[in-house]
Order: structure tokens, then C-alpha cells, then sequence
């Protein structure tokens, strides 16, 4: 417990003190931990991922073969995704789409605050909340995904780090 306080209270303190706009992340010095605005841009619960893990989409050709993907549902044809593609500016931000991976039943979910990205060195440090039912739920046994993709200022980061709400590492991927 005292462990945890500890790391939230440090992770506070450096947040608060790095709110930069997208030129001073793009520009940031490496030694230095520096707060990354984040958007969520689009979340769901059948996102097609298998496992837990992290895709990084850089165009707008990606995004829109991505979301092509995940409106395929069950028999239906694919849909044309929705026009917020033309609100992203792929020469300032990427995506990032975080999967939880495949799950037994409904009630799991995936999400990001704003506020929950740091840039420290060449790792993008990100806090999610990982939510799943409670045990005594009674709920059907149908598979899901669930998926949160955000946006994120183009910077310079070699690895990518999932933290839950509980400060546990649940995806730690290099890119």
C-alpha cells in the first residue's frame, strides 16, 4: 500500500509539474519526464485483438483500414468509418489503439483519461483503467475485446507502457 502511495504521489508531482504544449513534447530534452495530451477517439468492446498489446497507427490510410476492420461485425458488410478521420492531424499526432485482448464475458472494459500520458526518456508512460465485471455477476459467455484508441503528439518514444488504475504494468511493448 505504502508502495503504491508512493508512486501515485510521485507520478502527481511530475504531472503537475510538465503541462507542455505539442512543440515542447516534440522537442522535449530525453532526461526529462514531460505530461502528453491524449485523446480517446474511439473505444469498444469487440475490437478483434487476441491479446493485450498496443498498435500504433501513423497515417490516415491505417486508421481508416483499421476502423474498417473493427466495423465489420458478425454478417454484416463493412462500413465506411465515421468522418472523424478528417479531424486528425496524422503530421502532429499518431494513434494508439490499446487492446485488452480477448475476454470470456461482457462488463470488461479499457479506458484513458486525458490527463494520463508522461514522455520520460524514450518511453511514453500511459495510465489506463482495466475495469472487469464482478465475480458473483451472472453474465453470458460471449467473447469480447474491448479497445481504446487514442491520440497522441508525435514525439520521439521507443517503448510504449501500459499502467492500470492500480499502477500495475499490463502492457510494456517496444515499437
Amino acid at each position: 500500500m505504502e508502495i503504491k502511495l508512493a508512486y501515485y504521489l510521485s507520478l502527481a508531482l511530475t504531472v503537475s509539474g510538465c503541462g507542455l504544449g505539442l512543440d515542447d513534447v516534440t522537442g522535449a530534452d530525453s532526461s526529462e519526464s514531460v505530461q502528453v495530451k491524449l485523446q480517446v477517439i474511439y473505444r469498444d468492446s469487440q475490437c478483434q485483438a487476441f491479446r493485450p498489446g498496443i498498435q500504433i497507427l501513423d497515417d490516415a490510410g491505417s486508421w481508416i483500414e483499421w476502423r474498417r476492420q473493427q466495423d465489420r461485425r458478425l454478417f454484416s458488410e463493412a462500413n465506411e468509418p465515421e468522418n472523424d478521420v478528417i479531424d486528425i492531424d496524422f503530421s502532429q499526432f499518431s494513434v494508439i489503439v490499446i487492446s485488452m485482448g480477448q475476454r470470456p464475458t461482457p462488463g470488461y472494459t479499457v479506458d484513458v483519461r486525458g490527463d494520463a500520458g508522461v514522455l520520460d526518456g524514450g518511453v511514453l508512460n500511459i495510465t489506463s483503467v482495466w475495469e472487469q465485471p464482478p465475480e458473483d455477476a451472472i453474465l453470458a459467455q460471449v467473447l469480447t475485446s474491448p479497445c481504446v484508441a487514442i491520440t497522441v503528439p508525435r514525439a520521439q518514444y521507443n517503448t510504449v507502457k501500459v499502467r492500470n488504475q492500480y499502477g500495475d504494468f499490463v502492457i510494456d511493448q517496444r515499437i
